[in-house]
C-alpha cells in the first residue's frame, strides 16, 4: 500500500476528524490580534502592539522600530526580510511600512471610526458570490481610501473584471512557474503549527491533511520550494478557481507616480481600503504577482497598466479582488510579538 492510499484510506474511515486539532494555529501566533498586553503601559509600545497588525507583503513583517529614545519611534525595514526576487525594488515593502504607519497613527490619535475594524481585518483568499459592491458601497471605501496622489479605481463590468482575471491569473502562472521568484515565495511557507510557533510570519500551511502528509513523508520544504512540484501546483489551481469563477470586481490603487513617498502613501490608502471595506463586510484579496518587476513580469505590468488607463509616471500599486466571501470564516494570519520587532 502506498502513503498516498493510506492517507486516503484514514480520511474514508473519518480518522481526519479525530485528528483534526493535530495542526492548528498556535495560540502564540494569534495572541498579538487580541491587542496590546494590559501590563504594557509606554503608549508607544501599545500604539505599536496595533500597528503590527498591518498588512505587509508575504506577511514577512519587515519591520523594526526603534523605541531607544524616550518618546520617539523611528522606523526601519528590516532587511533581512525582503523579497529581492518578487520585489527587487522594494516597492511592496515600502507599501507595507506605509499600512504600518498608517495603523500607528490611528492608533495614537482617538476618534478615527476604521479603528474599530482593525481586529477583524482579514484577507480573503476564497471565492466570493457573484453579487459585486454596490456603488454606494465603492463610494464610501474611495472617500476612506483615497488620498493626495492616491486615487482609487474600481470595475464590476463583467467583461473588463474578466480581461483583469486574465491578467491576473497569467501574472500567477509566471510567478508560480519562474524558479526564482516561486522559491522565494515557497521559502515564507510555514509548515505546520511548530514552525509556524517557532517562526510566526510568512504563510501558515496547516491543517490534518497536511499534517499526515508531513508525517508519512508526502511533504516536505523541497517538495514545496520545486517549480513543478505540489506547492506551485495547488496554488495555481487554487487561483485559477478564484480568478475563472469567484471574482465580481476589482478596486486598485494607483499613483501619480512611482516615488518612495507616493508608495507609502498607498500603503497608507490600503490600511484604510481594508478597514472600510471590513465595516461593509466586504471582503478584499491582493493580487501582487501582475504588479511586479522582475524581468519576466515587465510585459504583463505595461498590459495592466494600459487596460486600466495608466500611462507613465503614474503607477499601479495594489490590484485587489473584491466582493462578498461565500465563507466568512477565516483565521488571522500569524503575528510576530512585539518584542521580536523593538530595537530598544
Amino acid at each position: 500500500m502506498s502513503r498516498r492510499q493510506f492517507i486516503k484510506i484514514l480520511a474514508a474511515g473519518g480518522v481526519m476528524a479525530v485528528l483534526a486539532a493535530c495542526d492548528g494555529m498556535p495560540e502564540s501566533a494569534l495572541a498579538p490580534w487580541l491587542g496590546p498586553d494590559q501590563r504594557v503601559l509606554d503608549p508607544r509600545l501599545r500604539a505599536l502592539s496595533w500597528a503590527l497588525l498591518a498588512p505587509n507583503p508575504h506577511n514577512l513583517q519587515a519591520w523594526v522600530a526603534d523605541v531607544r529614545t524616550p518618546g520617539e519611534i523611528s522606523l526601519h525595514v528590516d532587511t533581512r526580510r525582503l523579497l529581492p526576487e518578487t520585489d527587487p525594488f522594494g516597492r511592496q515593502v515600502l507599501i507595507g511600512c506605509g499600512a504600518f504607519l498608517e495603523l500607528l497613527r490611528m492608533a495614537t490619535l482617538a476618534g478615527d471610526a476604521l479603528f474599530a475594524a482593525v481586529r477583524q481585518r482579514r484577507t480573503q483568499r476564497s471565492v466570493y458570490t457573484p453579487i459585486p459592491p454596490q456603488a454606494a458601497a465603492l463610494a464610501a471605501l474611495r472617500l476612506a481610501a483615497e488620498a493626495a496622489g492616491i486615487t482609487l479605481g474600481c470595475t464590476v463590468e463583467p467583461e473588463q473584471v474578466k480581461r483583469i482575471n486574465a491578467m491576473a491569473l497569467q501574472g500567477c502562472r509566471i510567478e508560480f512557474g519562474t524558479a526564482e521568484t516561486w522559491q522565494e515565495s515557497a521559502n515564507s511557507l510555514r509548515l505546520g503549527a511548530q514552525e509556524v510557533a517557532a517562526e510566526p510570519s510568512g504563510t501558515a500551511v496547516l491543517g490534518t491533511e497536511v499534517w499526515l502528509a508531513r508525517s508519512s513523508g508526502l511533504l516536505d520544504h523541497a517538495a514545496l520550494r520545486d517549480p513543478n512540484g505540489i506547492g506551485a501546483t495547488r496554488a495555481l489551481q487554487s487561483m485559477t478557481t478564484l480568478l475563472t469563477s469567484g471574482t465580481p470586481a476589482w478596486v486598485w490603487l494607483s499613483s501619480a507616480d512611482n516615488s518612495r513617498m507616493a508608495q507609502l502613501e498607498a500603503g497608507r490608502s490600503y490600511l484604510r481600503l481594508c478597514l472600510q471595506a471590513t465595516l461593509l463586510g466586504l471582503a478584499l484579496h491582493p493580487n501582487s504577482q501582475v504588479l511586479q518587476e522582475f524581468a519576466q513580469m515587465r510585459t504583463l505590468l505595461s498590459q495592466v497598466h494600459a487596460e486600466l488607463g495608466l500611462a507613465n509616471p503614474a503607477r499601479l500599486q495594489m490590484l485587489v479582488r473584491i466582493g462578498y466571501a461565500a465563507n466568512t470564516a477565516v483565521t488571522p494570519s500569524p503575528r510576530r510579538p512585539l518584542s521580536s520587532l523593538l530595537q530598544a
